[in-house]
């Protein structure tokens, strides 16, 4: 003996609302859906300029680097909270080739706000440009060039004693405690 007529009229602001929720998150896929290929395109092509800095096409490189500034800041234009999520590692590698660009140059190593990335993703790609120093101290090395060697010695030492001193939780800072001990 249920009043259908009552339950419709008392239920339309609910249907009403999971009509419009299904057009809003068929949006939200459709813009994470490309951010996902974008955000697999700008790791694809960090690695790439990783791999031509320690070939010394420098050039070749900085290239790439804006390609990937481009590719960021076409993500940016999707930018919602869901979308941040999905480009988070792309953040951050554009943070770790930007500073390895900035260290091989010799240039000032940039901010987190130049580079208009969140806090969580610099200091998690500024953290993996260490290991990329490791790898141009290694390759100056074998070349004989002590002095570019100590430079990038210099470079991790300053870094790895800046971001020793952050001690925050994983919430804040991600996944920066294991980086600090690697």
């Amino acid at each position: 003996n249920i009043d259908m007529a009552f339950v419709s009229r008392i239920v339309s602001g609910f249907e009403s609302d999971v009509k419009k929720l299904s057009k809003l998150f068929e949006e939200r896929e459709r813009l994470q859906d490309v951010a996902l290929q974008k955000n697999r395109e700008i790791v694809r092509n960090c690695a790439v300029a990783i791999k031509l800095l320690h070939e010394d096409e420098l050039s070749q490189a900085e290239v790439i680097l804006k390609k990937v500034k481009n590719g960021i800041n076409e993500v940016r234009r999707l930018d919602d909270e869901e979308t941040v999520k999905v480009y988070g590692v792309a953040l951050q590698e554009f943070a770790e080739l930007s500073f390895a660009v900035a260290a091989v140059r010799k240039k000032s190593l940039p901010s987190f706000e130049e580079l208009g990335v969140p806090p969580q993703a610099f200091l998690n790609g500024v953290a993996d440009a260490v290991g990329e120093f490791r790898r141009q101290l290694q390759i100056s090395l074998t070349k004989d060039e002590v002095e570019k060697a100590e430079y990038f010695y210099e470079l991790m030492n300053v870094v790895y004693r800046n971001l020793m001193t952050l001690r925050f939780s994983q919430s804040l800072v991600g996944d920066l405690k294991r980086r600090q001990d690697v």
